[in-house]
């Protein structure tokens, strides 16, 4: 598995936490989704991990827009749309792209 994966998820299990404390489940579900859909190397699970961060991050603007400001946004949805970024990077490095196609060149 890709370094930029690797650390996006690491992330991710942090922000984890912070939305399991503040009770925002519905965020915590959505990042373990998240967090699992790019696991298995293939191209089309790749750009589902993409599409999935991108909504991530205009739910976490919204929330932010709509919930008072306060502890949950400061500690949740403020970080949530920083890391949910990473993990676009992350899912657009090179590497991952190469080990997304990687197994579709090697024989079985």
């Amino acid at each position: 598995m890709p370094l930029p994966i690797l650390v996006s998820a690491g992330l991710l299990v942090a922000l984890l936490g912070s939305a399991l404390a503040h009770r925002s489940f519905f965020l915590a579900a959505y990042l373990v989704i998240v967090a699992l859909v790019p696991a298995v190397p293939r191209e089309r699970l790749r750009v589902l991990g993409v599409a999935l961060a991108w909504i991530g991050i205009a739910v976490c603007v919204v929330s932010i827009v709509l919930v008072p400001l306060g502890a949950r946004v400061s500690t949740v949805y403020l970080p949530g749309c920083a890391v949910l970024g990473v993990r676009v990077a992350a899912l657009r490095a090179a590497s991952t792209r190469a080990w997304a196609l990687r197994t579709l060149d090697t024989p079985r």
